[in-house]
């Protein structure tokens, strides 16, 4: 029979084999995602906001046409359900847009570049 100190020391290198194994997945992890990561430094991304998107739509259309954006971003669009914004303005753009509800202010528009689309989500205990 085992005396207490070596039960003590058998449970500490069970421990210790567990947090090892949990480093060794975690690095092999790192090593995946570095494959599939985007260089911040690439990344282009035009931020607006709006206060009213209808009346200045022609505008922002000219300022994305301009550049190569990845993302575009506009905050404050005023906009409400059933108006259509043209997404044909953004047709190399996955759109998504969250209209206000009852308030006058709000609204979002987020528009990925379609060949930008590389994300995938990381389930984390």
């Amino acid at each position: 029979m085992k005396d207490e100190e070596e039960e003590k020391d058998d449970e500490e290198d069970t421990e210790e084999e567990e947090e090892d194994q949990e480093s060794e997945e975690k690095t092999e992890e790192k090593e995946e995602m570095k494959d599939s990561e985007v260089d911040k430094e690439d990344l282009k991304i035009y931020y607006q906001n709006c206060n009213g998107f209808r009346t200045k739509c022609e505008e922002f259309k000219s300022n994305c046409d301009d550049r190569d954006y990845d993302f575009i971003c506009f905050n404050n669009t005023w906009l409400k359900g059933g108006i259509n914004i043209g997404e044909h303005l953004l047709r190399d753009y996955e759109v998504y847009r969250k209209d206000r509800d009852l308030n006058k202010w709000g609204g979002v528009i987020i528009a990925v570049r379609k060949k930008q689309v590389h994300c995938r989500k990381k389930n984390r205990p």
